[in-house]
């Protein structure tokens, strides 16, 4: 799936400024001046091809006057002298398509105007997704309610699970197997793009995700706050601090490899420290039998988790303040994420048709790029997104802009990855 959680944060980030999954974006500092484009991709890109096409201002140029009308291979060469990129790279990454003796845009890039057209347009089909969900809230609070760790909102536990798993992780899915979405089989990820101009303040659409072998960090919120002070994220920046180090050329790839592994230990330990507090607050000492760890490294551990939010110190013992999902919560899990899958496919049934209907004449379908291939998929993410940001509103959800939040802009979860897989 193009949601597929990022396996190696060190080995992506290395070579590119966008690693995340679900709708990640960011203002990329392009090359020789101020960015044009806010880009990314859903998916993973592991050569780092595109972030490194992408973050240069040339190149954001060129693909905005393109998007604006069918430019020739002279205007394009033109445009991009002087950088690494060449016209066939841009065609070889989906980013262009020969036609009739020019070049189109042939992947999901918006305008300034395309972007506030379908917020217009998505804001009122959202409401109806809201409406859908919010139809179902008493039940879904019902099951929420059996989450036995009282140090942990249900709101934010609502936030994670529905917003997250179930609307941008379940959706895509359900997307795929209804036929409203066909993945392509080149390259393994969409790419899209979206001219700088409107903010991205509470549409929450992005979920940061990393693998370790004994659990899951997901930070999910809007791209307007970044870089996000949370887990995976943090452990992402540090590995770049690696490629940025004055080290002699020989070094750079046992120096690469020698921080890989010791994020990597930092990350495991520490989601063994998330998951012995799903059971309720402990000591140091009970913690520290639980997950084989001496006490340095658990005071190590609880420092950067306190500053982090994610946990507290209550008398004498932690207990987690973010929501951390265990393999025994899965019928939990998977009974709100099916309530969820069902309101999507009464929506999608509903709704699809309608959409794409007051959709045309947007950049990307006007020059030809798939609605079902390659478009829907984006749009998707701000159907969920401003859905998220009305249950947020509504009081279901908690805000990721809450005064006591430390770090705004994103809730954060960790949990086993037994959960990934909705069972139905």
């Amino acid at each position: 799936m193009r949601r597929c959680l990022i396996r190696s944060a060190v080995i992506v980030l290395l070579g590119s400024a966008i690693a995340q999954t679900g709708m990640p974006a960011a203002d990329a500092v392009a090359q020789n001046g101020a960015p044009v484009l806010k880009f990314g991709i859903t998916g993973s890109d592991p050569t780092g091809d595109y972030t490194r096409v992408m973050s240069q201002l040339p190149v954001q140029e060129a693909l905005l006057a393109i998007a604006r009308e069918p430019r020739s291979r002279e205007f394009i060469d033109l445009e991009l002298k002087g950088t690494s990129v060449s016209t066939d790279e841009l065609v070889r990454l989906h980013l262009i398509k020969p036609e009739n003796g020019s070049y189109r845009i042939a992947f999901n890039l918006l305008t300034r105007q395309d972007d506030q057209r379908v917020r217009d347009v998505t804001a009122k089909y959202a409401r109806f997704l809201a409406d859908v969900i919010l139809k179902r809230r008493s039940e879904l609070e019902r099951l929420l309610s059996s989450y036995d760790l009282h140090s942990v909102k249900s709101s934010d536990l609502a936030y994670v699970l529905i917003g997250c798993f179930g609307l941008d992780w379940d959706g895509q899915d359900i997307a795929l197997e209804e036929k409203y979405f066909t993945e392509t089989k080149e390259p393994d990820y969409d790419p899209w793009a979206v001219e700088i101009g409107l903010p991205l303040t509470g549409i929450y659409w992005g979920s940061h995700n990393e693998y370790a072998k004994n659990a899951r960090f997901t930070s999910f919120g809007d791209h307007q706050a970044l870089p996000r002070m949370a887990l995976p994220d943090l452990i992402w920046r540090l590995s770049r601090a690696t490629a940025k180090a004055e080290l002699a050329p020989e070094l750079v790839k046992p120096s690469e490899a020698f921080a890989e592994s010791a994020l990597s230990d930092l990350l495991e330990k520490t989601g063994a420290v998330m998951l012995a507090l799903r059971s309720g607050p402990k000591s140091s000492v009970e913690i520290a039998s639980a997950v084989s760890l001496s006490q340095n490294e658990l005071s190590s551990a609880f420092d950067l988790l306190t500053q982090l939010q994610y946990v507290r110190h209550n008398g004498d013992r932690y207990e987690a303040i973010v929501p951390v999902l265990a393999a025994a919560d899965r019928p939990m899990v998977n009974s709100v994420r099916l309530l969820i899958w069902n309101a999507m496919d009464e929506w999608l049934h509903k709704y699809y048709d309608l959409l794409q209907s007051e959709l045309q004449g947007i950049t990307p379908l006007k020059n030809g790029v798939s609605y079902r291939e390659h478009v829907f998929l984006q749009v998707w993410h701000y159907i969920f997104g401003i859905t998220n940001r009305d249950l947020v509103e509504s009081g279901f959800f908690s805000s990721p802009y809450a005064s006591e939040r430390r770090y705004k802009g994103f809730i954060p979860m960790v949990w086993d990855p037994t959960l990934e897989k909705l069972m139905r």
